[in-house]
């Protein structure tokens, strides 16, 4: 008896957040007018997050209650605003002075682009319908006998119709609870769209970590491995030159081991490009890409037009891609010039090699064009290759990114 009773009062506290919501939803409706019609940029968004606490208040009491377990199916707020090159904050194509105005604006587009912000809207609207049919509505009938049926008899009436809503009230609550379910739950589309982005962003930090394991060992082997055999090269220069002419044979073997000393550093140091060049940590992906033409045998022309630096994750990516396509041209094309383009446009990366060779290349019998695309779609990059017999060819690659740091704006060749 005391369970059903405690059932009926959770009805009636479902009933009051229900009308708390049906407010909280005009609410909304009107801050979206000031928010869109009148400018007044910020209101919207704070106004469906005070929205979401109730609705989230709903979904906590339906799971204490054991009633039904609702998970939020909100997208990922978006990221703070980040300050460019120029002191400016960037919200698509137009710089704010502070990130203020970008922050407000992105939290807008958020909660309007967001699918259950519009689902949690209708439920507040129709909620308060469904509460007072399925939970007011038996108590209310109860009432109106107690009120309409006067004497014994309507008091034995009332009597029955308030054990039938005692009775009834936990499977009442379980209708209310699987109508709440079917506009808050998750679709399977928010549910896809939010194990993608935790995907990307699980990927996202296995792939950084893995770029600063390569940055630790490539300077490992820069400040240790490589600085040993300086130093014995040293060493063995010095006991040659002790040694003099009165040793030859002695001197011959310390002349032997400096160059295998010397082959060995240069070994290592082409491992060490191969790992992590230090040029890329360095001075960025520009001049990186500018130190592979100038060791390039053929002539190599690289212009850029870059707002600052790639994350190191994606530029150790666009650098090994562009030493494979150079790779490859030198290779397989019989070209004598080609031309490095880097640019950064709408979010992305956009690299293009393009050599006067004989054409021809296909991507399904190349493997170091195969190689590229493996690589760059680990970043979900993605290559176009034109190739038509005759030449010329071009790869072009793009890979989403976000640059911050100083502009890079350059223009060079080798001729």
């Amino acid at each position: 008896m005391w369970r059903q009773v405690q059932t009926v009062g959770a009805a009636c506290l479902l009933c009051a957040l229900a009308v708390c919501g049906l407010v909280l939803a005009a609410l909304q409706l009107i801050a979206a007018v000031f928010s869109l019609v009148f400018g007044l940029v910020p209101v919207l968004a704070q106004a469906v997050l005070v929205s979401r606490r109730l609705v989230n208040l709903w979904r906590e009491l339906l799971r204490h209650g054991g009633l039904a377990d609702i998970a939020e199916p909100y997208r990922q707020p978006p990221p703070a605003p980040v300050q460019g090159a120029d002191g400016h904050y960037a919200y698509g194509r137009t710089l704010h002075p502070g990130p203020l105005l970008p922050s407000w604006l992105a939290a807008r587009r958020w909660v309007l682009t967001d699918p259950a912000t519009w689902r949690d809207l209708l439920w507040l609207l129709t909620n308060p319908v469904v509460a007072a049919v399925l939970l007011l509505g038996p108590m209310a009938s109860v009432l109106a006998i107690g009120l309409w049926w006067s004497g014994p008899a309507g008091f034995a009436a009332a009597l029955l119709a308030a054990g039938a809503v005692l009775r009834a009230a936990p499977y009442t609550l379980r209708v209310q609870a699987r109508w709440c379910a079917l506009l808050l739950a998750p679709t399977e589309r928010s549910v896809l769209a939010r194990r993608v982005h935790q995907l990307a962003t699980t990927r996202a930090e296995a792939t950084g970590v893995q770029a600063a394991e390569l940055l630790r060992i490539e300077r490992d082997l820069h400040d240790g491995a490589q600085t040993r055999l300086v130093a014995i090269g040293m060493s063995l220069r010095a006991i040659e030159k002790r040694l003099g002419s009165e040793q030859p044979e002695l001197r011959a073997m310390a002349a032997e081991a400096r160059e295998n000393s010397s082959a060995a550093l240069r070994e290592l140091r082409s491992l060490v490009r191969g790992v992590h060049p230090p040029v890329l940590a360095e001075r960025g992906l520009v001049d990186a890409v500018r130190t592979l033409a100038l060791a390039h045998p053929l002539t190599v022309e690289v212009t850029a037009d870059l707002q600052g630096r790639a994350q190191m994750p994606v530029a150790a990516c666009a650098y090994f891609s562009v030493s494979e396509a150079l790779t490859n041209s030198a290779k397989h094309s019989g070209a004598q010039r080609v031309m490095i383009d880097l640019r950064h446009r709408a979010g992305a990366l956009r690299i293009t090699v393009t050599d006067d060779g004989r054409g021809g290349a296909d991507p399904a019998l190349g493997s170091g064009i195969r190689g590229i695309q493996r690589r760059l779609a680990t970043f979900d990059g993605l290559l176009d290759v034109a190739s038509p017999p005759g030449g010329p060819t071009t790869l072009t690659m793009e890979l989403p990114c976000v640059l911050s740091s100083a502009r890079t704006s350059t223009s060079s060749g080798k001729d």
